[in-house]
């Protein structure tokens, strides 16, 4: 079979942990560089895939992948473990493995052997099986999800608030569900642990849990902190504050978020991205309502009521020791899953609707039907955010070609090949509009380029060891400043640099460079480790990524 090394693939996925449950997942394998992300966030985990997805993947991703071939279970897992942690070592890659499994409970036993061999192996295993062991995996992961923890029995008496319907969205039984769970949430001070997909609304669920709460009619704020987007140095600081003077940049003392609450609710948003290292003091801060600000010996005792929202799997973390039994019980006192839109189609249709018209800025416009009928191909997996992401996407072609409304291949065109959609179909255009358009986004790829390398020019002293003094340091961190801003500026906007991904890259070159910022300021002598570990590899990745794309518009 031929491959397209151009195509967007997606592949959906049975993940299985160490805990041996497996359970549906999906792969965004539109670049290596996401492929070796998912790997940072989730290792040590199996994607089982089945041969054709595997030989697509492997197709598109060579230089992120290495093929071990077709493996029989006889000595495969110390072989692969030894192969991935060499892999590790020398380049990053991610074993795909070409498993011989005859039924799906032999591949469940062999996997999960594997994983518990890894240990502390931070790597992530592709495992490719026949179609008969796949269909089974898929029935045990179907019969997980069908058969989710409830309180259904609880909630039967309890009606549905029209109110809270409008607010949060669906007419299917497991958002009924959720909405009970609100009132029930809300009518009491116990901690609530909100676990969905990416995009399925997690945070707005924790707000009308606020919003209907004693707390909030007694003027208590709602204050949300998300523990993936804040550098794990200045996770502290920010939930329990800092001392005057602990820091050199602090001159006042500084209150934390938990404190800042005071008598409303704090929500740990992105709790599974937490370090291990704060958890504990999570889970204390918990246990005894109070805290101590960095730098600081007086107890201050906390009245806020904390949720906390993930979407990942807690439990497989709990036996990979990434995550704390103990908290995990404290926080999950009122467990909530929020369903994601592949189980309502009318919401996601309601939703897409109320979306574009605020996009457009018409409250009379409206997307076609045909579009709608196929926005679950592109939008099911990240839910409401990938919906809103594939709408925005398509707004801003639209705006280039200087169209107001579109048909059903232009829209697969553009969440499938955007770098060929401008000028490649036979819709009208505005004379100059996708010319004008292409050099804008060439001038943009140009100052990203210039601005990534020149963050490297300004770091070089210190990653060679040759800088060491603070009034050094002081003058990097500055010079750094204006590279780290205008790159940011640029990300704001996600059709600045024509392709999708390349939009993505950046902004994650971007995110990665702000944690090594917050390093600077805080220890300087780890930076050489945090750039080797976080940002050496995608540096040149996302420069040549950039370079891809300048090409691809200069030869248009």
């Amino acid at each position: 079979m031929d491959y397209d090394p151009e195509a967007k693939i997606r592949i959906i996925s049975i993940s299985i942990t160490p805990n041996a449950v497996p359970a549906f997942d999906s792969l965004p394998i539109a670049s290596a560089e996401e492929l070796l992300l998912v790997r940072d966030r989730t290792a040590p985990v199996a994607h089982v895939i089945g041969i054709s997805e595997s030989e697509a993947l492997f197709a598109k991703l060579r230089n992120a992948i290495h093929d071990c071939g077709k493996q029989r279970r006889s000595g495969v897992h110390n072989q692969t473990i030894a192969l991935s942690k060499y892999m590790l070592d020398k380049r990053p890659k991610i074993p795909l493995i070409r498993a011989d499994y005859s039924v799906s409970g032999r591949a469940l036993q062999g996997i999960s052997h594997l994983l518990k061999e890894a240990g502390e192996d931070c790597n992530i295993y592709l495992i490719a099986v026949n179609d008969k062991v796949l269909e089974g995996l898929n029935r045990e992961a179907g019969a997980k999800r069908a058969n989710p923890p409830s309180h259904a029995y609880f909630l039967q008496n309890i009606p549905d608030d029209p109110e809270l319907a409008s607010v949060y969205i669906g007419r299917e039984p497991a958002f009924i569900k959720v909405r009970k769970q609100i009132q029930v949430a809300a009518g009491n001070d116990l901690p609530v642990l909100i676990i969905g997909e990416s995009g399925t609304g997690k945070e707005l669920v924790a707000r009308e849990i606020h919003n209907r709460s004693r707390r909030a009619q007694k003027g208590g704020k709602f204050l949300a902190v998300n523990c993936a987007a804040i550098s794990p140095y200045l996770l502290e600081s920010e939930l329990f504050g800092v001392e005057a003077h602990y820091l050199p940049e602090i001159k006042v003392t500084k209150k934390g978020l938990w404190e800042e609450a005071g008598g409303g609710t704090l929500l740990l948003d992105e709790i599974g991205n937490m370090s291990i290292e704060h958890q504990p003091k999570i889970l204390r801060a918990l246990q005894n309502k109070e805290i101590y600000r960095l730098g600081g010996t007086k107890v201050i005792r906390v009245d806020a009521r904390v949720l906390a929202a993930t979407n990942k799997d807690l439990v497989g973390m709990i036996a990979r020791r990434e995550f704390m039994a103990d908290l995990y019980s404290r926080l999950a006192c009122i467990p909530i899953y929020t369903p994601s839109l592949r189980e309502s189609p009318a919401a996601l249709e309601y939703l897409a609707q109320q979306c574009w018209k605020k996009i457009t800025g018409r409250p009379d416009g409206a997307l076609p039907r045909e579009i709608i009928h196929i926005l679950p191909e592109y939008t099911l997996l990240g839910n409401y955010r990938a919906l809103q992401n594939a709408l925005n996407r398509l707004h801003a072609y639209m705006s280039a070609e200087g169209l107001t409304r579109v048909n059903k291949a232009y829209f697969r065109e553009a969440m499938e090949n955007p770098e060929h959609l401008l000028g490649s179909l036979d819709v009208p255009t505005t004379a100059g509009g996708a010319e004008a358009y292409r050099a804008e986004c060439l001038q943009n790829l140009r100052e990203a380029a210039k601005y990534i390398r020149k963050c490297k020019v300004v770091l070089r002293p210190l990653l060679r060891g040759i800088v060491q003094d603070e009034k050094s340091i002081s003058r990097i961190l500055s010079a750094l400043r204006e590279p780290y801003e205008e790159l940011d500026g640029l990300c704001m906007d996600p059709s600045a640099f024509y392709g999708y991904e390349t939009h993505t890259e950046v902004s994650q070159f971007v995110g990665r460079f702000a944690g090594l910022m917050d390093q600077l300021k805080i220890d300087p002598a780890r930076v050489l480790a945090y750039w080797e570990k976080h940002l050496e590899n995608w540096y040149d990745l996302t420069l040549g990524r950039i370079q891809h794309e300048i090409m691809e518009l200069t030869q248009v």
